[in-house]
C-alpha cells in the first residue's frame, strides 16, 4: 500500500472512529431513554379517543412530564390504568389500583428513589397519578460507562499507535533501504543491481526503479569512459610515437643529408596532420553528443539533396574503383526538415564506411523512396559484411568491429551518424551478412 493512502486511512481513522463512537453513544442513549419513551407514549395518549381530556387537563399533565428528567423512569396512572410507561415493570394498558401501586413502590424502593405527583384535573372524577423513580445504582451506571469509553479509548489509541507504527516502520525501511543502495552507487559498485521490493513497494521504494535506471547509465557511462581511454590512447599512441621517432632521429643527426630530413619532416607533417584530424574529429563528436552544436534546421527540397549527394558520392566510387549507383525515387516537391551539414556529413560517414570496407570492383548502391509521410534513404554494399555479434554495438563510441580492426579510423564515424539521427528525429536501421554485404536504411520524416 502506499504512503499516501495510509496516511489517508490513518486520518480517516483518527477521524472517523470518534465520531462514530459519538454517534452510537447519542443514539444509543436516545433510543433507550426513559424520556423518549414516555413522552413519545404521551403523544399516542392524546390521540387515544378511550381517555377523554380537557384541553386544560391535557396541558396539566404535559407540564407534569416536562419535568421529568432523562435518568428518570416514569408512569401515568388515570383511573387506575395505566396508560403511559417507562418503568419496566408496570406495563401499559394494565389496570392498578392506588394500594397496588403503593406496594410496587414499597417492594422496589430500595433500588429506587420515588416521587409521587397529582397533577389536578379539572374534572374531579377522574384521578391521576405520575410515578417517576430513580436508580440508587446510577452511580455504578456511570462508572460502568466510564470503564466503556476508557476500553473503547484504550482500543482507539492502541489502533492509532499501530497504525503509526506500521507506517513509520514502512517509511523508514525504504528509506534506509534508499540509503543503502544509493550509497553502492556512491561507492562505485554499478555491477550489483539495485533492490526493488514488488511486496512493499511505495512512492519511496519507486525510487528504487529510478536508481537502477541511472545504475545503468553510470555503469554504461563508465564503459563508454574505459573505450574512450584505451580508443585516444590507442589510435593516438601512433601518430605520436612516429612524431616523436623521426624527431629523436633528427635530433641525434642520423639524417645527414638535406633530402633525408626533409622527407623525414614531411612524415612529421602528415603524422602531425593526422593529429590534428583525430582531435578535431573528438570535439565535433563532443559537441553533437552534448548538445553544444548550434543545430539550425531548414525546409530542404530532400530530392535535391539526395541527388547531390548520391552524384558527388558517385565520383568518389570512380576514385576508388568502386561501382556505385543510385536510383533517387522521391518527388521534386517533397521537403524534409533538416541541418544540410549534419545530414549530409552522417550520409558521408556511411558512404564512406561502405567504401572502406569494399573491394575494388565492388558494387555501392544509393536508393530513396517515400509513401505519405516518410523518405526511405538507403546505402548498400557488397562488401566484407558486419558479424552478427557486433550489430549491437558498432553506433558505440570507438567500437571497432571484427572486420575493421585492420583499418584506420577511431570508430567514431557511426557514433556521430546516430547523434545526427537522434537531433533530427530520424530512426537507422542496420542489414549485414558476413561477406555479403551491408545495408543501412535511414527513415527521415516528410515536412507535412
Amino acid at each position: 500500500m502506499t504512503i499516501r493512502k495510509q496516511l489517508n486511512c490513518f486520518l480517516s481513522a483518527i477521524i472517523g472512529l470518534p465520531v462514530l463512537a459519538i454517534a452510537f453513544i447519542c443514539l444509543f442513549r436516545f433510543y433507550t431513554s426513559s424520556e423518549r419513551v414516555f413522552k413519545s407514549g404521551y403523544k399516542k395518549l392524546k390521540n387515544d379517543t378511550s381517555i377523554t381530556l380537557s384541553r386544560k387537563d391535557q396541558e396539566t399533565i404535559q407540564t407534569a412530564i416536562r419535568d421529568i428528567s432523562k435518568e428518570q423512569q416514569a408512569c401515568l396512572v388515570i383511573q387506575n390504568m395505566i396508560l403511559i410507561s417507562s418503568i419496566p415493570e408496570l406495563k401499559e394498558k394494565t389496570w392498578i389500583t392506588e394500594s397496588e401501586l403503593w406496594d410496587f413502590i414499597k417492594y422496589t424502593s430500595q433500588d429506587y428513589y420515588y416521587q409521587i405527583e397529582t397533577p389536578p384535573l379539572m374534572n374531579p372524577g377522574q384521578k391521576a397519578f405520575l410515578l417517576s423513580r430513580m436508580n440508587k445504582d446510577r452511580e455504578i451506571k456511570e462508572r460502568k460507562a466510564f470503564t466503556t469509553f476508557t476500553i473503547f479509548l484504550i482500543i482507539f489509541i492502541a489502533v492509532c499507535t499501530i497504525t503509526v507504527f506500521r507506517i513509520s516502520h514502512s517509511i523508514l525501511s525504504s528509506i534506509r533501504m534508499l540509503v543503502n543502495e544509493t550509497q553502492k552507487i556512491a561507492e562505485g559498485k554499478l555491477d550489483e543491481s539495485v533492490v526493488i521490493t514488488e511486496q512493499k513497494k511505495n512512492e519511496i521504494t519507486s525510487i528504487s526503479e529510478s536508481l537502477e535506471k541511472m545504475r545503468l547509465s553510470l555503469k554504461e557511462a563508465q564503459e563508454r569512459r574505459n573505450r574512450f581511454i584505451m580508443g585516444i590512447s590507442h589510435d593516438l599512441r601512433t601518430p605520436i610515437a612516429v612524431i616523436k621517432g623521426y624527431t629523436e632521429a633528427m635530433s641525434d643527426g642520423i639524417y645527414s643529408t638535406k633530402k633525408e630530413t626533409q622527407k623525414a619532416l614531411n612524415i612529421i607533417t602528415n603524422k602531425t596532420s593526422q593529429l590534428e584530424s583525430m582531435v578535431d574529429t573528438l570535439i565535433n563528436y563532443e559537441k553533437l553528443s552534448s548538445n553544444k552544436w548550434k543545430v539550425t534546421m531548414e525546409e530542404v527540397c530532400i530530392s535535391t539533396f539526395l541527388k547531390t549527394f548520391a552524384q558527388t558520392s558517385q565520383s568518389t566510387g570512380t576514385l576508388f574503383s568502386r561501382n556505385v549507383s543510385f536510383d533517387i525515387q522521391v518527388d521534386e516537391t517533397t521537403k524534409a526538415t533538416l541541418n544540410i551539414q549534419l545530414a549530409q556529413r552522417a550520409l558521408e560517414n556511411i558512404f564512406n564506411n561502405a567504401v572502406r570496407y569494399t573491394k575494388d570492383g565492388d558494387s555501392i548502391s544509393i536508393s530513396a523512396i517515400e509513401d505519405g509521410t516518410n523518405i526511405y534513404v538507403s546505402i548498400s554494399d557488397t562488401g566484407c559484411g558486419i558479424a552478427a555479434e557486433d550489430k549491437e554495438k558498432i553506433f558505440e563510441l570507438f567500437f571497432r568491429g571484427t572486420n575493421s580492426r585492420r583499418e584506420e579510423g577511431m570508430g567514431i564515424g557511426l557514433s556521430v551518424v546516430k547523434n545526427i539521427a537522434e537531433i533530427h528525429k530520424w530512426t537507422i536501421e542496420v542489414e549485414s551478412e558476413l561477406e555479403k554485404g551491408t545495408t543501412f536504411k535511414i527513415t527521415i520524416p516528410k515536412k507535412m
